[in-house]
């Protein structure tokens, strides 16, 4: 044990319950040359035993200290920070402080209640409403004055879960009450989410005990932790100050609910042709009668590519910052008389689903005649100035976009007579004011700095209200976008990206967007990604990462691929030439190319002949081989044959065991389910077991490491940005690391009952959900529950039988009292939030209800070309005026499930 301290010095025993695997250490560093002045190679390791690890250092008493913790491995190599902002120690004023005790916990645990969700926006500035510091744990301030015995500081993370919560502690000693409740002390919550109290103790006190618990202005009644008690005694005889942290847990969780819906699919008497943002006010006052916390929306972003109904899809936007402009509401532009005439006669636009081509047609040529009156006002404003100077980074090569896109009627940038590539100094040079299409760039200024104001006021709205509005972030860009165009170096030219097979689609997912060059992101600190959430945090205060996945491999597929079963992760480690060698696969061709046979044609019947003599050749008897003009998805999808045809020779195509890089010929990768292929199928026993072992090894095995660490870097810079609540949409072929990482970075998992994450379970049991997960029954991806239930008869009658434990036959329509019970369990289960697709929440009543429930789908993952379209069909104020049973209903069963805050 250290010596005690010196006048101008004290002694400071670092403590840390956690635990950490063979090979790694705890090492303390911060801003003092015995803490390694912020040095990871001369941070100090601490010593381990019993649980804890510690040190005593010898620190200066007249400088504040700033110090953190890190993982490091035996050779002293960095491995990972702890979480959060910098620890503090103030300066020692009082020269009778000679020996402080810091028993600290690293930041971010594993459990709820210490995680940093909690301090994220969603919750201090929405839902509580109240605001923290940012940092796990306040800094420490040792006593001015020292009086007999030691001073003893609790410092507890406890989020509200309930309105006017106090925490309080109870102990063995006079201080803390002897355990007699009325005797305890109430934390101070003045740095909240840090709760502190500071009592002396009598050094024939200890070793002293104490637990701490929670009152309510609804339940009196204390609620103790969880956890035994805490016990506590000094280090060091010379002990005068002890500073202890904790997380601890009192069995009562907050949770919530929301709705999902797009905004293209609100309606209201005020919105012109589709969803504004500022239907979002109206959608708020709904949310709130019906007892919900939060409204979750889709991409938002310009997707204006083709200037045809293919841009509905929101997911493939032209520029990830720029708001899409049919999201402006005109009438709040003060517009003239003629520009309201105009909409009173499109009215017919506000009638069934979106008809997007006209709504857009008509809105930006009405936006045009709104500039042309308004321009010298809106240029002129303090507002709009700030506007441009702060978002001028993206704002100026996306104007530059738009207006050389309308020039060339094209937004294929690599096809236009000039600019198919462009440098920051001619986009400023082609947005100054000396332009000649200046006018054009201001326009695309004027549209959106009003599309942030609207969008803006719906979100102050929506936070004074008490409502969380929660936005999503596309995993891709479109390949025709300003981003591509842009900054080229930070996106690869050859591969695109989407998914392997899952439930949304058996044959993968090929979203044709460009691939991202990761090395490159890192190189400017994944600065474009930081970017994009900084941008997003000026209206939403949280967030929904699209496929997840995607940060930890994403799927990249070949240029010249039409579908995504010839696809493989990146990064990944391949099946090496020496693997296949050592198990006695030598004929990689056989493998590699596609296996076809004459029984393979029998699926074209009459015209198979024909087929066979126009597509194929024949290197020997009996086996053939594609013509070049033909080798690819992408030259079969451009001949002339038909639909059916195609998708037969693109089964021909894929009929493959391995697919070999393009990079380095001795690598390859797996084929996914390569095990349903002929090609597999016709290998002898012995191939096809050594196969089958290294194909497991390869999605199942080798990666982990890999993708845990490349995810953990990418994820935890990205997050520092903003301090949104981080949701990740974790679905599909999951690979093992992947809870760990969410868990460690306290982000959100989905669960949705009808994909199951684990392939032996038909469905998932909402019961046994995680707490960090968001639950639902639907996504946009998915047919909602009515449509759901007539799909396949037979998962209706298993899910009857076993999800909802009802006898008989399950009736044949999915009746208003079986999406009660469904939204039941949602309700009652452990996740900290249920959302609910507000489809899904207007089954509930069957005036609501569309005729037939294949209308109320949003997206079809499958085709590529699906159009998005879906608007519901009654405005939101008639929900809120002639329907109020549904969200009464609603209501009602979120206070009967205790998801009602």
């Amino acid at each position: 044990m250290g010596s005690p301290g010196t006048s101008s010095s004290v002694s400071v025993k670092f403590s840390l319950e956690y635990s950490t695997t063979i090979g790694y250490s705890i090492a303390i560093i911060g801003s003092s040359p015995i803490l390694g002045d912020w040095s990871p190679p001369n941070a100090q390791k601490l010593t381990f035993s019993r649980g804890y690890w510690s040190i005593v250092v010898s620190l200066p008493r007249d400088t504040k200290i700033e110090y953190k913790y890190v993982l490091v491995d035996d050779y002293s190599h960095l491995h990972r920070w702890e979480g959060g902002s910098n620890r503090f120690i103030q300066p020692i004023t009082s020269a009778e402080v000679k020996f402080i005790e810091i028993n600290d916990l690293w930041k971010v645990s594993d459990d709820p209640g210490s995680n940093i969700v909690f301090q994220s926006a969603a919750f201090e500035d929405v839902i509580f409403k109240m605001k923290g510091s940012n940092s796990l744990i306040q800094s420490i301030t040792p006593p001015k004055d020292v009086v007999k015995g030691v001073t003893v500081e609790l410092q507890v993370i406890q989020q509200m879960f309930a309105e006017n919560m106090r925490v309080h502690v109870a102990g063995s000693c006079e201080a803390l009450g002897n355990w007699e409740e009325d005797k305890s002390l109430a934390l101070f919550s003045d740095e909240y989410p840090a709760w502190k109290i500071r009592f002396q103790v009598n050094q024939s006190e200890f070793p002293i005990s104490y637990k701490f618990f929670v009152r309510t202005k609804a339940n009196p009644n204390p609620a103790w932790e969880i956890e035994g008690n805490h016990d506590l005694a000094p280090a060091s005889p010379d002990t005068n100050f002890i500073v202890s942290h904790h997380f601890p847990q009192f069995g009562v969780q907050w949770k919530g609910a929301g709705v999902a819906v797009p905004v293209f699919s609100l309606r209201t008497k005020k919105s012109f042709g589709v969803g504004e943002f500022l239907d979002l006010k109206v959608l708020v006052d709904w949310a709130i009668l019906a007892g919900l916390r939060l409204v979750q929306l889709l991409p938002i972003n310009d997707t204006m590519i083709t200037n045809t109904w293919w841009d509905s899809y929101p997911y493939s936007s032209i520029s990830v910052f720029a708001l899409h402009p049919m999201y402006i509401n005109l009438e709040a532009l003060n517009p003239s008389k003629d520009v309201l005439e105009s909409i009173q006669q499109l009215s017919h636009l506000n009638e069934g689903f979106i008809q997007y081509d006209d709504v857009v047609l008509h809105k930006m040529r009405l936006l045009r005649q709104i500039y042309e009156a308004k321009k010298e006002e809106t240029l002129s404003s303090k507002d709009y100035k700030e506007f441009i100077e702060e978002h001028s980074v993206w704002l100026r090569p996306y104007a530059l976009f738009c207006h050389l896109r309308d020039k060339y009627q094209s937004a294929n940038y690599y096809e236009w007579p000039n600019h198919t590539t462009i440098t920051s100094e001619e986009v400023d040079e082609l947005t100054s004011e000396t332009t000649p299409h200046y006018d054009e760039i201001q326009f695309v200024y004027f549209v959106q700095f009003h599309l942030s104001q609207q969008l803006q006021e719906a979100s102050r709205y929506a936070t004074e209200k008490g409502i969380v509005l929660k936005g999503d972030l596309p995993i891709g860009v479109d390949p025709r976008s300003v981003d591509s165009w842009y900054n080229p170096e930070l996106f690869k030219k050859t591969v695109q990206v989407g998914a392997p097979p899952d439930a949304f689609s058996e044959d993968g997912q090929n979203w044709g967007f460009p691939a991202y060059d990761w090395d490159a992101m890192k190189q400017t600190g994944y600065a474009w990604w930081k970017k994009r959430l900084s941008v997003m945090e000026k209206y939403f205060h949280a967030l929904r990462i699209d496929h997840i996945l995607g940060f930890f491999r994403i799927w990249e597929i070949p240029s010249h691929c039409v579908g995504g079963l010839l696809g493989r992760f990146n990064p990944s480690i391949p099946i090496w030439h020496w693997e296949l060698e050592k198990v006695g696969i030598w004929d990689f061709e056989r493998l590699t190319k596609p296996y076809i046979r004459d029984h393979h044609f029998d699926v074209f019947g009459q015209w198979k002949n024909e087929v066979k003599h126009y597509y194929f050749w024949q290197p020997s008897p009996g086996v053939y081989e594609f013509k070049e003009e033909f080798n690819t998805e992408a030259k079969i999808d451009g001949c002339p044959a038909d639909g059916i045809t195609k998708s037969k020779l693109f089964s021909i195509l894929r009929n493959v065991v391995l697919i070999r890089s393009e990079e380095n010929p001795f690598a390859f990768f797996p084929r996914i389910a390569m095990f349903l292929t002929d090609s597999f199928m016709d290998l002898n026993e012995r191939d096809k077991k050594n196969l089958y072992d290294l194909y497991i090894s390869y999605f199942y095995q080798r990666q982990d490491e890999l993708w845990r660490r490349v995810a953990l870097e990418k994820l935890t810079s990205i997050q520092s940005a903003s301090k949104m609540l981080i949701c990740g949409e974790d679905l599909g072929m999951i690979p093992d690391c992947v809870p760990g990482v969410m868990t460690e970075l306290s982000l959100l998992g989905l669960r949705i009952q009808r994909m199951p994450a684990d392939s032996k379970i038909k469905f998932d049991d909402p019961e046994q959900y995680p707490y960090m997960t968001v639950c639902t029954p639907s996504v946009h991806d998915t047919s909602t529950l009515r449509l759901w239930w007539e799909e396949d008869r037979s998962d209706t009658a298993i899910f009857y039988r076993e999800m909802l434990k009802r006898g008989g036959n399950p009736p044949h329509f999915c009746e208003p009292w079986v999406v009660r019970d469904i939204l039941r369990q949602h309700f009652g289960c452990p996740s900290m939030w249920a959302i609910i697709c507000i489809q899904d929440f207007f089954a509930l009543e069957e005036s609501l209800r569309l005729p037939n429930p294949a209308d109320e789908r949003i997206n079809v993952p499958a085709n590529r070309h699906h159009y998005w379209r879906y608007r519901i069909q009654v405005p939101i104020e008639d929900l809120i005026e002639k329907h109020p049973s549904l969200h009464e209903t609603i209501r009602e069963d979120l206070k009967a499930c205790r998801r009602l805050f």
